[in-house]
């Protein structure tokens, strides 16, 4: 008896599969531009990479894409942050910070107000960041 249910449900799953591959897109347009804007930052990241892996080791220029938007609101230069980094490197990504707090060998540099993104120095390297929202 059991297995007469078993052979049902799995007919009614494999139905129910087959339904929602055969029902169509009702945005194509919004799928389109979503693969388009996709395709942008994977070209951008793979220059991106490819500056990182040259052996001139510049830093990268800043990002700004969108106008009006400073240079630490970009999430890209949040994300060519690298461990290690000196503040003059950190600088050129994300500009100048709101606010520096400092205790002995620890540095907080915050943008955007008390709960903006932030990142910390031990030693004049950096060691770790939490990037905008």
């Amino acid at each position: 008896m059991k297995e007469g249910w078993t052979r049902k449900l799995m007919a009614l799953m494999a139905c129910c599969l087959l339904a929602s591959h055969s029902i169509a897109d009702p945005q194509p347009e919004a799928d389109a531009a979503r693969i388009e804007k996709l395709e942008k930052l994977v070209s951008s990241l793979e220059k991106r990479v490819s500056a990182l892996e040259s052996p001139s080791g510049q830093i990268p220029a800043p990002v700004q894409g969108v106008q009006n938007q400073s240079a630490w609101e970009n999430k890209t230069n949040w994300r060519s942050l690298r461990k290690g980094m000196k503040k003059a490197e950190v600088r050129s990504l994300l500009g100048e910070p709101d606010k520096i707090d400092a205790t002995g060998p620890v540095e907080d540099w915050r943008w955007g107000g008390p709960t903006g993104p932030n990142l910390y120095f031990v030693n004049e390297r950096l060691s770790g960041w939490s990037e905008p929202d």
